[in-house]
């Protein structure tokens, strides 16, 4: 993602999907932030949950919780409570829009964008 950002010819707009949504929050202090002028941040994914089942494949760290430094909205993607509730507090720790529901989250899986994951 950074070589991407970097040769960027113009603007960056970025459109992230579960773990790619943790990538993109981890540019809040990075030097690369200042050239992104938007987020699309489609089914965060509850890293904890996704570390746990990919044991000693998976380690990003903390879920990133610092205000984006650009423009963001985050998609829901699930009908669950519990799911609904912790896109809410990321968005809310990000400065993220909430746009979108849960039949935005069918449509993208029935276009093959993702899968749906009950584990949020």
């Amino acid at each position: 993602m950074n070589s991407a950002i970097e040769t960027s010819p113009g603007d960056v707009r970025l459109v992230a999907h579960s773990l790619g949504c943790v990538l993109g929050a981890n540019l809040t202090n990075h030097r690369l932030a200042s050239l992104v002028r938007g987020a699309l941040l489609v089914a965060p994914c509850d890293l904890a949950a996704t570390e746990q089942l990919h044991r000693r494949v998976i380690n990003f760290g903390r879920m990133p919780r610092s205000r984006l430094p650009f423009r963001a909205s985050s998609s829901e993607v699930s009908t669950i409570p519990t799911c609904r509730w912790k896109l809410r507090f990321k968005a809310s720790c990000w400065g993220s829009k909430l746009v979108g529901g849960p039949s935005t989250s069918t449509s993208l899986v029935t276009a093959g964008v993702g899968k749906s994951d009950p584990r949020c």
